[in-house]
């Protein structure tokens, strides 16, 4: 596991710290990414947000700061204690690694294989767009 930064106002960038794991749960994640925080807000580096892929672990990790902002049906922020201001630190997905992902599944599906995610992906888009967009007959 790696965190790498990236600065939005500057050309920062880089790996800042690498640990070796086998099993990382949600709580061991959750320590690593705060000692990191602590460690670039005490040099001076602002954290604003975090971006990760959708794995089981990071949204467990998303899911123990779900106490910080009550009445919130999604955790999708966190109180940044280590920053100056306690400003506001934004979870994200890493979009790119979503899209490549759902391609390769659905890549390896089809209608031999234990399920069909082309037919499950259209049903889904069905569902979303007879839901998002208006009806002509309303």
């Amino acid at each position: 596991m790696a965190f790498q930064i990236r600065g939005l106002k500057s050309s920062l960038q880089g790996i800042v710290e690498t640990y070796a794991t086998c099993a990382l749960n949600a709580e061991g994640l959750y320590l690593r990414f705060w000692e990191t925080v602590a460690s670039l807000e005490l040099v001076g580096f602002r954290v604003r947000i975090a971006v990760s892929d959708g794995a089981a672990t990071n949204r467990k990790f998303y899911n123990v700061h779900k106490s910080n902002f009550t009445g919130d049906p999604v955790t999708y922020r966190a109180t940044n204690k280590f920053a100056a201001d306690w400003g506001t630190i934004y979870f994200a997905s890493d979009t790119c690694h979503l899209v490549k992902t759902t391609g390769n599944c659905t890549e390896r599906s089809g209608p031999n294989s234990h399920r069909n995610l082309v037919v499950s992906i259209l049903y889904t888009y069905f569902m979303l767009a007879n839901w998002v967009l208006p009806s002509k007959h309303q």
